[in-house]
């Protein structure tokens, strides 16, 4: 299939949205740091296939207007086209830049071109997952959802010689879509995955925040056997409420205990996020989900 019909077979199924992303970055030292979104007004497709526009986050700039160039268009479908939870389901997607032209070429992030982030509408299911890609630009991933409804799809992605950038679109998926429960904050305070336990805490430090995971084993002992995960201690997902604002961090150098990580996040906005922080141990990556509140008082721990 040439590249005219491939595009041609896309449009065909997405229905186009208009949702902007503008972005900001923290300043970061050693290459470390975060890229963030903030999803403006746009149209909501109630199909599973859709776009969004996406704008690119500069690191090292904190002059938002410089950090506004519009990169890309995502665009989403799924094989089986009616995506049922817990069934097997294929997702594709391609990225086209302000030309139409698809991108390709990637530069590899974190041991990886394409990272997709995957949470439904509550915050209550998560997944980070990383596609393969085709030299044509194609990724595709198989996941399995766990729950109906409207899922928010992430794609964090660097062509090559521009900026890291993330395009956004949903999915939705059928089957039991149970309600999801209240977002309470929880930080500062104890999470768990499995046999890992964090003290998870967040402070003030300029214009962004630390936040620190001090990983413990379930008996509550220092962790002293944490791997590297994709190049890095950890990786950092942070996602407002309503899945309007993201930000993806990767953990700065310290000084402090083997066992604790620690990530400088931008937060867009004063509000509940909901985090995810994902280590690895003995092979395995556990996912460590808290919720925190930023702004107002919420930072004087």
């Amino acid at each position: 299939m040439n590249m005219n019909r491939q595009i041609g077979k896309w449009l065909g199924l997405v229905l186009i949205g208009a949702a902007l992303f503008a972005s900001g970055c923290a300043r970061q030292p050693h290459g470390t740091g975060d890229h963030s979104a903030t999803r403006g007004s746009g149209a909501r497709s109630n199909s599973h296939k859709s776009t969004r526009q996406t704008e690119s986050h500069e690191e090292h700039k904190h002059d938002a207007a410089s950090q506004q160039s519009l990169v890309a268009t995502l665009y989403l479908e799924t094989s089986p086209v009616s995506t049922i939870s817990g069934e097997v389901t294929e997702i594709r997607g391609m990225l086209h830049d302000t030309t139409g032209q698809m991108l390709n070429d990637f530069e590899v992030v974190h041991a990886k071109k394409i990272h997709l982030i995957l949470v439904r509408d509550g915050l209550d299911e998560f997944a980070h997952l990383h596609p393969s890609l085709d030299v044509n630009g194609t990724f595709t991933v198989s996941h399995t959802f766990a729950k109906g409804g409207t899922h928010h799809v992430f794609v964090d992605h660097k062509p090559v010689g521009k900026s890291q950038a993330t395009a956004k679109g949903t999915l939705t998926v059928g089957g039991e879509s149970p309600d999801p429960e209240p977002l309470k904050p929880n930080v500062p305070g104890r999470a768990q995955d499995g046999d890992v336990l964090a003290d998870v805490s967040m402070q003030l430090s300029g214009a962004s925040s630390i936040v620190r995971f001090a990983l413990l084993e379930s008996s509550g002992i220092p962790i002293t056997d944490l791997q590297s995960y994709l190049g890095a201690r950890g990786h950092l997902v942070v996602i407002g409420a309503r899945a309007e604002q993201y930000v993806h961090a990767h953990p700065l150098e310290s000084k402090r205990a083997s066992n604790v990580v620690e990530f400088e996040v931008h937060f867009p906005e004063a509000g509940v996020y909901k985090l995810w922080g994902q280590f690895q141990r003995n092979g395995e990556v556990h996912t460590i989900p808290a919720v925190a509140e930023f702004g107002r008082e919420a930072n004087k721990h």
